[in-house]
């Protein structure tokens, strides 16, 4: 199983943002998180380091807003079997779960994936080989969706027994 790591850390402007970690499969780690790009936007970012001067920073979301605060509260990141990355984030402004597929440098899956069209807590991912499972609490409940082909097609979310 992928490892994921959740660490808070002061990544944009200051503002106590949630960043994820992940190992890249080379001993290196890689980030994602919330930064602030140079149209002003507050839009995910995924590198190799949170030092924007030395980092090879990778848009990940565009058209972000441009208000202060944390947007992007949930997020997860796991590395995929031997392409790229498996990215899971709940935007609060548009009530969205989103997955999506990216090879380090340009998108795999574009759009973005729809996973939960509501508030969410507790977003949480599992790769096991082809296998990528996205979980979450919603509601006072627990759901998860699966994927047999690394995250290309989904099931519908499924509610789990508590």
């Amino acid at each position: 199983m992928a490892g994921l790591f959740m660490i808070s850390v002061y990544a944009d402007d200051d503002m106590n943002c949630l960043v994820v970690q992940a190992p890249d499969g080379q001993g290196h780690a890689m980030y994602f998180w919330q930064y602030t790009f140079a149209d002003g936007s507050h839009d995910l970012a995924m590198a190799k380091s949170l030092d924007s001067a030395s980092a090879d920073i990778k848009r990940v979301t565009f058209g972000g807003s441009k208000e202060q605060g944390c947007h992007y509260q949930m997020l997860a990141i796991a590395k995929g079997s031997s392409w790229g990355w498996h990215l899971a984030w709940f935007d609060r402004q548009k009530q969205v779960l989103y997955y999506a597929r990216m090879d380090g440098a340009a998108w795999v899956s574009s759009p973005p994936k729809r996973l939960a069209i509501q508030a969410v807590t507790d977003v949480r991912m599992q790769i096991e080989q082809q296998q990528v499972s996205v979980t979450w609490r919603a509601n006072g409940k627990s759901y998860q969706i699966n994927s047999d082909d690394e995250g290309r097609t989904w099931g519908y979310p499924q509610e789990m027994n508590p």
